[in-house]
């Protein structure tokens, strides 16, 4: 896989690191630049028009996430997998929102990055396990907000829908004694 990279991180000994497995793990991969602060990043973006940015979200001189839509903005093939320290879903939320295609735990990024590389250059998201658990809570937190039937699945303490009312795990004994005769036969949970 020939691609081009732009490495933006901080701590020069973890871009090191980035670079080592790429480099074990696509030999035909290239390293084009690297970058400390989001000055840099811009700077090798917009002249080095790499296919793959790699992108630490807290950097000295501002925020990774907005160097990322701005590298979007201005080239919009470019591909950025985002490495942070946490999966707070601010950053998630933030990540996928401008149009990243892959979010990292720097913890995680020396097993995951080539998975996530491979994942993201034919086209597809990658998330990290607990980024896309903060997605899929934070989704839905959104269903549930936004609609109806959302909040009637979200509520606690909601009685269940009509269709669902006098489901037992304990067979006929249940409030809603079964009136089917075939029932035995189906496991607890959908007896009737």
């Amino acid at each position: 896989m020939r691609v081009n990279i732009l490495l933006v991180d901080d701590h020069r000994m973890f871009r090191e690191g980035l670079r080592l497995i790429i480099g074990r793990e696509f030999p035909d991969a290239s390293v084009v630049a690297e970058a400390d602060t989001v000055a840099d990043a811009l700077r090798h973006a917009r002249e080095l028009r790499p296919d793959l940015v790699v992108m630490d979200i807290h950097l000295p001189d501002g925020n990774g996430l907005e160097a990322s839509r701005q590298i979007l903005a201005e080239i919009p093939a470019t591909r950025i997998i985002v490495l942070s320290a946490e999966p707070s879903l601010r950053y998630v939320r933030e990540a996928l929102r401008i149009g990243v295609s892959g979010y990292l735990l720097k913890s995680n990024a020396p097993e995951e990055l080539p998975l996530a590389i491979r994942a993201v250059m034919a086209g597809n998201l990658h998330l990290c396990a607990e980024a896309g658990r903060a997605a899929l809570e934070d989704y839905k937190t959104t269903l549930v907000r936004h609609s109806p039937a959302g909040r009637a699945v979200g509520a606690r303490n909601a009685s269940p829908p009509p269709h669902r009312r006098g489901i037992t795990h304990e067979g006929n004994r249940g409030p809603a004694p079964c009136r089917r005769q075939n029932c035995r036969d189906l496991p607890p949970p959908f007896v009737r």
